[in-house]
């Protein structure tokens, strides 16, 4: 697992030494995506007003209610207009870097010596190549789409939950911590399977690639049966990788369930006291429902983000 560690470490060194030719698009991306959460953020604790005005039942409050929907209107067009600076940026960003890193790879390639060449399937090779390229992709994806707005999303709602009370604010806390500590524990264990499956894959792409090259030579020494066994084989043990690891990926999703299930149900029955001590308001328990939503769509695939970095 160490050198397993070691070679994903280092991968994220290697992105990170290309990212940083581009760092006023890093900071823009980064500084966007902040402030296009805190709009979304922000639609809930409107709706708290617009739901505490409707509570009180004064049919003379309706210019109320459409400035307050108008504010919204105002916040999701703003966020909207993050969007497409992100699309731009982020565009520009992952399809340079990309480049760079292709440049990189061969160049690296081609300084090997002879003897590594013979010692690899070319096909293996160039499917490495192609993975660790895409996997920038993959990677920065879940760095500025995922785990940033994850980070922002939770802060916010840590700080607007902990003010109603700080009951709320622990209880939250304390569920992402749970949460948060659960996946890392499961994706630790499903590392190693996940490496081993990703290994057979480009060993038996290697294989197709390689008979494939060499059709001539099996055809003429009648070789045929041997490559067939050697490629049954090499896939069958796709196969049981890749079934063991989405059988691990169905249990883990068990365990999310249960602990967002588990969430739900206690912040609703706290909030439910605090509503009868007069803490809470109808506004309050839509805003918290909204927010929750918005926790267990930004922390669903935590798991997931961290295997693909």
């Amino acid at each position: 697992f160490t050198y397993m560690k070691y070679n994903v470490l280092n991968t994220l060194k290697i992105y990170a030494r290309f990212s940083r030719v581009y760092p006023w698009t890093v900071v823009f991306l980064v500084v966007t995506i902040i402030a296009g959460q805190l709009l979304t953020l922000a639609v809930p604790f409107q709706y708290k007003q617009f739901f505490d005005v409707l509570a009180v039942g004064d049919v003379t409050a309706s210019g109320t209610l459409l400035h307050i929907l108008l504010i919204i209107i105002g916040l999701y067009s703003a966020e909207w207009v993050t969007r497409r600076l992100l699309a731009a940026a982020g565009n520009r960003y992952q399809t340079m870097v990309s480049k760079d890193l292709y440049l990189y790879c061969f160049a690296y390639l081609h300084k090997h010596s002879f003897s590594y060449f013979n010692n690899n399937f070319v096909g293996g090779l160039v499917k490495r190549v192609n993975r660790f390229v895409n996997a920038f992709d993959r990677v920065s994806d879940r760095l500025f789409w995922n785990i940033l707005p994850l980070l922002v999303n939770v802060t916010v709602i840590l700080v607007v939950l902990s003010a109603k009370s700080l009951w709320l604010g622990l209880i939250i806390l304390v569920w992402v911590t749970l949460f948060v500590g659960i996946n890392l524990a499961l994706t630790k264990y499903k590392l190693k399977y996940d490496v081993e499956r990703s290994e057979a894959e480009t060993k038996a792409s290697g294989l197709l690639a390689d008979t494939i090259a060499n059709h001539a030579t099996v055809k003429l020494f009648n070789g045929y049966a041997r490559e067939n066994t050697t490629f049954t084989e090499a896939n069958e043990k796709v196969r049981r990788l890749r079934k063991f690891t989405l059988d691990l990926d169905a249990w883990f999703e068990v365990v999310q369930t249960f602990l967002t299930y588990a969430l739900e149900i206690g912040i609703i029955y706290l909030a439910i006291i605090l509503w009868q001590n007069g803490q809470l308001t109808l506004g309050d328990f839509v805003m918290m429902q909204a927010y929750l939503l918005r926790l267990f769509w930004r922390i669903w695939d935590f798991g997931r983000v961290i295997r693909h970095i």
